[in-house]
């Protein structure tokens, strides 16, 4: 919107040659809107380029693996609605005020037509260095939280490390899969322990220590692993040891 009211001037010539030829207001909304809704299924197709081209980017640096599903019929139809409505919402106004000019007021006037929507263009050019600052900051922002994430001590070893979800119950075999996997040279340690999802994990107000306040109330999560947990995670423990076999429950 902001870039087709700033460029009327140079087709005011335009517009009111058309009219005189006998181009009437509706034909001349229709060519303005229809160049509007091109122009953003360009930038659309723009934009989908550069993020295939920034993704392995964005997933290295992230440390997921996002991927786009460009023939997906959902993705087609919402890529679509979007380009066409913001070619109409950005074309709609300067649609309106390019084919509003008059033909002798064009050709005599072309200073009155500078000051004609000066205020909402004035507003526009506000609102859109606003907008870009926002999200050049939050830009930034982000990418610096990310790369505190990627480098910051978190307490143990995730590098080399996969983590695989099995179905159904492993209590009785679970000892005879992880004798298989050690055998392989290539597997420095095994361990098992619930989803790290919060949704699964649980608290508890049920810890007891030397020196605990009777009134007092502390939750604690709780995440069931086996006695193998921290060694294969490589957590240091501040003070104290990791839990031992002894005394775990059956199946542990």
């Amino acid at each position: 919107m902001n870039l087709s009211t700033a460029v009327s001037l140079k087709r005011a010539k335009e517009i009111g040659l058309r009219k005189v030829v006998g181009a009437n207001r509706s034909m001349l909304i229709k060519q303005l809107l229809g160049e509007t809704v091109i122009l953003s299924f360009l930038a659309i197709m723009l934009a989908v380029l550069l993020a295939q081209i920034f993704m392995p980017v964005f997933n290295r640096i992230s440390g997921k693996s996002l991927t786009i599903h460009y023939f997906d019929i959902r993705f087609l139809i919402g890529a679509g609605l979007l380009a066409f409505f913001t070619g109409i919402l950005s074309g709609y106004y300067p649609a309106l005020f390019l084919s509003s000019f008059q033909p002798a007021r064009i050709l005599k006037e072309k200073s009155s037509l500078a000051l004609k929507g000066m205020g909402l263009r004035k507003g526009l050019v506000v609102f859109q260095f606003s907008l870009s600052i926002i999200l050049i900051i939050s830009t930034i922002i982000v990418f610096k939280q990310l790369l505190f994430i990627k480098n910051s001590d978190i307490g143990y070893d995730r590098d080399n490390i996969l983590c695989v979800r099995i179905a159904g119950d492993m209590g009785d075999t679970y000892d005879v899969l992880k004798n298989e996997l050690l055998k392989n040279p290539d597997i420095l340690g095994v361990s098992r322990g619930e989803p790290l999802n919060a949704n699964v994990i649980t608290n508890t107000d049920g810890v007891i220590w030397r020196g605990k306040e009777e009134n007092k109330t502390q939750y604690f999560r709780i995440l069931r692993t086996d006695c193998d947990f921290a060694s294969t995670y490589d957590i240091k423990m501040e003070e104290g040891r990791f839990y031992s076999k002894l005394g775990l429950l059956p199946g542990m």
